[in-house]
């Protein structure tokens, strides 16, 4: 690896600046496997894919437990933010859509527009929106 030091001047709008820096010329490659360790590699990959897929039938099990008994899984308390709009956002627009009434002290109209503003307020709480 070579490594150069460079100092230059340089003028900028009449005042001058003094540059220092480090410029390498070092040429990464990659170490070449042996034909043995590419044998090994070949032999084992399927088994840890094996071993991968068996953790994750367990993990789509005792998540789906947890959805059945409490309403959700941990996963969704990972990332609340967003998981929260998406679900409430399509599950308000699907009760907008079928409606099957609305409170006694409200009518159609109103009720519809209560609706109406908490979808607005969930598309835009969308950073992607």
């Amino acid at each position: 690896m070579n490594t150069i030091y460079h100092k230059k001047e340089i003028t900028i709008a009449g005042e001058t600046i003094t540059v220092e820096y480090f410029e390498s010329n070092f040429n990464y490659s990659p170490t070449k496997r042996s034909k043995l360790s590419d044998l090994w590699f070949n032999i084992t990959l399927p088994f840890y894919r094996l071993k991968r897929k068996i953790k994750d039938i367990y993990w789509e099990i005792r998540y789906g437990f947890q959805r059945m008994f409490k309403g959700y899984d941990y996963v969704d308390t990972f990332e609340l933010h967003s998981k929260f709009i998406d679900r409430y956002y399509k599950i308000l627009t699907e009760y907008r859509n079928t409606m099957h009434g609305h409170p006694g002290y409200m009518n159609e109209h109103q009720w519809n527009s209560i609706i109406d503003q908490m979808l607005f307020h969930l598309y835009y709480m969308d950073e992607n929106n």
